[in-house]
């Protein structure tokens, strides 16, 4: 890195479909952190890198809870 660069090295993370998991469910157990982790990355404090795979994986547990969610409330 030049001297005088702006340019800093960011802490990175790489989530997982828990993750995510426990940002949606608001008693999920660890959820305090990892609202602290997404607020620091809003904040360009960190980096928050993940997968096709993870973002599929979410999309079909979220359906799988909202299908079941609608069977129930019949």
């Amino acid at each position: 890195m030049k001297r005088g660069s702006s340019l800093k090295s960011l802490e990175g993370y790489v989530v997982d479909t828990s993750v995510l998991v426990a940002y949606i469910i608001e008693d999920e157990p660890g959820r305090d952190k990892v609202v602290e982790l997404f607020e620091k990355a809003i904040k360009n404090h960190v980096k928050l890198q993940l997968t096709y795979q993870t973002l599929s994986e979410l999309f079909y547990i979220s359906s799988r809870i909202y299908s079941i969610a609608g069977e129930n409330e019949t």
